[in-house]
């Protein structure tokens, strides 16, 4: 019976308590700690001195969902006790590497004498640059690349080449969006040799009338 009374009040707080979850706590821009699980963020909210529990509330406005933890340092894993997970949000993975990305670069320019600039490239992603075709010497040699086929839309927009067999060969780009809109709509077609590109003699476009403005809905590349 003995040792189960000093079983008993060995126990503290934490036996008790749910099993935690990993989180980690990064800065939000208001450069104070910010808890984040699963795309979802939470602010710091009061530090419990009996406990020692710091206890954490959804970013969002309204949203009811909260949580604690016994550790709040900036950059660090913690155990996190979820009390409420009813989010009115939805999860936002990508916004942890943003506040990763700022916190980093505070840090290291903090420490380092490096121009800002110079850090914060340090600590942005390398973009791949698309690979262009090269400039063909002949119309014949036109190959247009399949991302450049369509809008940033993903809709078709290559819509019609006579083919590399043609030695008067053209293009003609528009959508299927565009050519509705031309529908029952006042028509202006209009040439320009300036800004046509090799191998070609004119621009030529369509535009209608819409919204009160002259909007281009075709574009055709003609060699004469």
């Amino acid at each position: 019976m003995e040792n189960c009374l000093n079983l008993l009040s060995s126990i503290t707080l934490k036996d008790l308590e749910a099993s935690p979850i990993k989180a980690f706590i990064s800065m939000s821009q208001k450069n104070a700690p910010q808890l984040h699980h699963l795309g979802f963020y939470f602010k710091r909210t009061d530090l419990n001195s009996v406990s020692e529990k710091i206890n954490w509330r959804c970013v969002i406005n309204n949203c009811k969902a909260k949580g604690y933890s016994y550790s709040d340092k900036v950059g660090n894993e913690c155990e996190f006790y979820i009390l409420d997970d009813d989010h009115i949000d939805k999860p936002d993975l990508k916004k942890i590497e943003k506040l990763e990305r700022r916190r980093l670069i505070i840090k290291r320019a903090e420490n380092s004498d490096d121009k800002p600039r110079k850090i914060e490239k340090q600590y942005h992603p390398v973009q791949n640059k698309p690979e262009y075709p090269k400039d063909p010497e002949l119309l014949s040699d036109i190959e247009i690349a399949d991302w450049l086929k369509e809008t940033m839309e993903k809709e078709n927009f290559l819509y019609y080449d006579s083919g590399a067999a043609d030695k008067d060969r053209f293009f003609i780009f528009t959508t299927k969006r565009n050519l509705e809109i031309m529908g029952n709509r006042d028509i202006f077609c209009d040439g320009t040799f300036r800004i046509a590109p090799k191998n070609f003699l004119q621009v030529y476009t369509f535009h209608v009338s819409y919204d009160g403005h002259a909007v281009p809905v075709i574009y055709a590349l003609l060699p004469r």
